[in-house]
């Protein structure tokens, strides 16, 4: 009898829930529709402000990685992560981003990654919004949306609340945990998480699917990136310890615009291209002008990402690929590509989280377009530090001594080795070449491109 009575009353409260109106009474009925089948339950009215953190439990996203193959079509792969006693992933999945760090860097690398799935708030406010060509791909309704002046934010600037329930957009994130950030009111909080930039995701049905723009020119899907979209905990750092955290500088945005435009293609056709840049207020109260850049990206998994088997996997074949090969690789890519930045009179300061890997884990772009500097802009103050074009060059050609695996008697030699040979396509000497693979150590090299001027 009580069993059958339990029955009726799960039936009524089921038929009452579905006569709701699809959005009434926002800020405490959850929109039991627009949470995917089997966890719906976990859903009852509750306060919104309490629950906003649960939200992205409701999305728990698989696949977490998404890269173009050698054909340029995208594919996905997931974390292994860990899973509960019910045989379900915890949320967030976990993985380390890891660099060899040396001695003058011991400290400041949290290597430690969350992946978010983060909802954005729809917001009013883009000023001085610039475009590429490629914006003609972009999807016509973010279009307007951005035409219009709105703009999407992990943060609630000036909208209302509850529309992040009903979220068409989100980002895919991977953050920093636990990195000691400041909160909002300025009070020290060890649990603050870090991030800035992520994935453009669409909700279709129940799921949120990556927006991709074709590029018809190299025959590639490319993700759409979005930087300075604010921190995973929904707003950006107003305090004067951290009056920029989760968003970017409306000068390091244009730069990063810039070099993508006019650097990126004389390096790689195939890598990280512009799409848009814009500013906008980050709080009604402090009315700070930050930016956003949006960019095309045909991968989201760095080369630092490890300690997960699945992101050394080749996502085509469903095949393993040795770390120790994969930073071979690396290596070689890195001494290519820095030949080509010196020969167009640049240089880079970056480490392996900048430079992505292709679907294959054969093919490397670089990313963050905002590391770049010209050969004529030394000597420069890079954070906190007055750095000369020597010191930059060496910093430069350092970069292959942080990945993971890096020994120096294997991957030096790759690096150097590739260095010439792109060296040698812009008609240095042979003289110089020999003398270039003579070297013994990235100190040696720095200081033969430096007497040698090997830049323009």
């Amino acid at each position: 009898m009580t069993q059958t009575l339990f029955k009726l009353i799960f039936l009524l409260l089921s038929l009452a829930l579905n006569f709701l109106p699809r959005y009434a009474n926002a800020d405490i009925c959850i929109d039991l529709f627009a949470i995917p089948p089997g966890i719906s339950k976990r859903y009852v009215p509750v306060n919104l402000a309490e629950r906003l953190g649960d939200l992205e439990l409701a999305y728990q996203q698989d696949p977490l990685i998404y890269s173009t193959d050698h054909n340029g079509r995208m594919k996905s792969k997931s974390a292994k992560g860990d899973y509960d006693s019910e045989d379900r992933q915890k949320w967030p999945p976990k993985f380390k981003s890891i660099r060899k760090l040396h001695e003058d860097l011991a400290g400041n690398w949290n290597s430690e990654r969350e992946m978010h799935l983060i909802p954005l708030y729809v917001n009013d406010g883009v000023e001085n919004l610039k475009t590429t060509s490629a914006w003609a791909g972009f999807p016509e309704d973010l279009q307007k949306l951005f035409e219009s002046g709105k703009y999407l934010s992990t943060a609630n600037i000036n909208t209302n609340e509850d529309q992040v329930w009903y979220a068409k957009y989100a980002v895919l994130m991977a953050a920093a945990p636990d990195s000691g950030g400041v909160s909002l009111d300025g009070v020290y909080n060890p649990s603050t998480t870090n991030g800035r930039t992520g994935v453009l995701m669409q909700k279709i049905g129940y799921k949120f699917v990556p927006v991709l723009i074709h590029d018809e020119k190299t025959n590639q899907d490319l993700l759409v990136e979005i930087k300075g979209v604010g921190a995973p905990d929904r707003k950006f750092e107003n305090s004067s310890q951290h009056p920029d955290r989760g968003g970017l500088s409306p000068q390091f945005a244009e730069n990063e615009f810039q070099n993508l435009e006019n650097v990126a293609p004389k390096i790689d056709q195939r890598g990280a291209k512009a799409l848009a840049t814009f500013s906008f207020k980050n709080s009604k109260r402090n009315q700070r002008v930050q930016a956003m850049l949006l960019r095309l990206a045909p991968s989201n998994q760095r080369v630092s990402f490890r300690e997960d088997p699945n992101f050394l996997r080749n996502a085509t074949t469903n095949t393993p690929v040795d770390e120790q090969e994969l930073d071979r690789r690396v290596a070689h890519f890195l001494g290519a590509v820095i030949a080509k930045l010196f020969a167009n009179g640049t240089v880079l300061a970056s480490h392996p989280e900048n430079i992505l890997v292709n679907a294959e884990l054969n093919e490397f772009f670089l990313t963050d377009h905002s590391d770049m500097f010209s050969v004529d802009e030394f000597p420069k103050n890079l954070e906190g530090r007055t750095l000369t074009l020597d010191s930059m060059i060496y910093l430069s050609l350092k970069i292959v001594t942080e990945l993971p695996t890096y020994n120096d008697k294997i991957h030096f030699a790759i690096f150097r080795e590739a260095f010439a040979a792109q060296l040698s396509t812009f008609g240095l000497s042979p003289e110089i070449l020999a003398k270039l693979s003579m070297t013994q150590s990235i100190r040696e090299l720095s200081k033969l491109v430096n007497e040698l001027k090997i830049y323009k």
